[in-house]
């Protein structure tokens, strides 16, 4: 479609696998930027992925917060 960016589903499956990697601790945050960047070819610093999956925890805390109540 015309004025919408198109989702990379390979580049989306390596991020989501690189961050479960770090969340499990089989991974650092830097070790992970550059292992993403070799799958993908796209840069990213491992502060940029550490605000990624920080993003991520705190969006999967508030849904469990929600169930709580």
């Amino acid at each position: 479609m015309e004025g919408f960016l198109e989702p990379i589903e390979n580049e989306i499956k390596a991020l989501t696998e690189t961050k479960e990697h770090i969340v499990n601790g089989s991974l650092s945050l830097r070790g992970a930027a550059e292992q993403l960047q070799y799958d993908t070819g796209r840069k990213i610093s491992a502060e940029g992925l550490r605000k990624l999956v920080h993003k991520d925890r705190n969006k999967i805390k508030g849904l469990l917060d929600k169930h709580d109540v």
